[in-house]
Order: structure tokens, then sequence, then C-alpha cells
């Protein structure tokens, strides 16, 4: 897909919110609803072939790909970096999937892995004992790891 190709079905897919509000009404309740508006997008789409499905594939990898311009420019604001190094998005379709996306786009908060390794690494030690743990001693050990 080129640039503009791009541009044009985010410009589409921005105005069907039932693909991509979740606070709307009909985005969890009518699936259908979805589908169709997928449908309608991929008939104004002029590429030869380019089915709801495509639609719906590209706008993931779009999110996916927007998400992770969003992490760049977190990071670069975190590094204490004066405002003209901010980090800034060089693609095309950028300014506008923000437009519409940023409200519905929230950093989660990641979990540590650090238990379950520990865990691991405590049961390989003693491979013939069955290691049963209860929610008492999980916290006990998230505490240690802190």
């Amino acid at each position: 897909m080129s640039d503009a190709e791009t541009v044009t079905l985010l410009e589409l897919y921005q105005n069907k919110p039932v693909l991509w509000d979740p606070t709307r009404d009909d985005y969890n309740e009518k699936r259908d609803s979805r589908a169709v508006a997928a449908r309608k997008i991929a008939a104004v789409m002029t590429i030869e072939g380019f089915t709801d499905i495509h639609v719906i594939m590209n706008f993931k990898n779009l999110r996916s790909s927007y998400t992770q311009e969003i992490k760049k420019i977190a990071e670069s604001k975190k590094s204490g970096c004066s405002s003209n190094e901010v980090y800034v998005p060089k693609v095309a379709w950028f300014k506008i999937m923000d437009s519409f996306l940023k409200p519905h786009v929230k950093a989660r908060k990641s979990q540590s892995n650090l238990i379950m390794k520990y865990i691991n690494r405590q049961y390989l030690k003693r491979p013939k004992t069955k290691m049963n743990l209860n929610n008492k001693q999980i916290a006990v050990l998230k505490n240690k790891l802190k």
C-alpha cells in the first residue's frame, strides 16, 4: 500500500467509529455493523482484490505501528531531551491516526516476570518436589522481588 492509499484508508476508517471507538454502544454489540463498515471501506478503496479482511488487517498493522510511534515519543520525552529533540514520527499517516485514535490508546502497565523466574528456578533445583504455593507465599515472593 502506498502512503496515499494508507491515508485514504485511515480517512475512511475514521468516518466509521464503529470500527475503532470502544466507547460506542455498537462497538461490542453489533459485530455485523463492524463487518458492514469494513466492507464499505473496501468497496471505496481502488485496490484490486481489497476486501473487508484487508481493511481490518491493515488497520491492525497500522495501529500496532502507531502504538510503537507513541512509545518512541514517550521514551524520547523521558530521556530528558529538550523540546526540539523529542522524537517526531515521520510516517505520512501518523497525524490522521493520532487525530482520532489518541483518546482510545492507553499504555498498559507492564508486569514483571521475575516472580515466575524465581519460582521456576526454585522448582528446577528440586525437580522431584511438587511446588504448591498459596496466595500468602506468592505475596511474600512479590515483596522480596520489589
